[in-house]
């Protein structure tokens, strides 16, 4: 194992070990080509840091395994998750929404017929017809 002990410094650096690089590689080679955990690996090879696994796999520029899902967590994929009791009641006020909508339009579509029906048995005007007034100019004195 090649590993140092480092008596620099003081502190929390004091007893901090040093892993050769041939060291790091051969765990992170080892850990990345069996399906053992890096825990198991890191006792096996003396290794105290619990992070350090992760730690050189970056220095190396290599990826993590991509871990197996328990299956527990399989079935929380495919079991349809239920929806938040606020996008349910946004959902149902929508609903209501546009069905009011859609009855004042019906309404408003009925009320129209029967004043088109009513201006032809009655022979009369129900509808104002908007005429654009015309602007006529002020009657204020010329300021001069």
């Amino acid at each position: 194992m090649a590993r140092t002990k480092t008596n620099k410094g003081s502190g929390y650096n004091q007893n901090k070990l040093h892993y050769d690089l041939d060291f790091k590689w051969r765990v992170c080679q080892e850990y990345l080509n069996s399906s053992e955990t890096k825990i198991a690996i890191q006792r096996r090879n003396g290794v105290q840091c619990r992070t350090a696994i992760v730690i050189w796999l970056r220095q190396f520029g290599l990826k993590d395994k991509i871990k197996p899902l328990s299956l527990k967590e399989q079935l929380s994929l495919q079991m349809p998750q239920p929806k938040p009791k606020k996008v349910q009641f946004e959902e149902s006020e929508l609903d209501r929404l546009k069905k009011e909508l859609a009855e004042a339009n019906l309404r408003a579509e009925a009320y129209q017929k029967m004043i088109e029906i009513a201006e032809q048995e009655f022979k009369i005007e129900i509808k104002k017809k908007y005429v654009a007034k015309q602007s006529t100019p002020s009657k204020r004195p010329n300021q001069q």
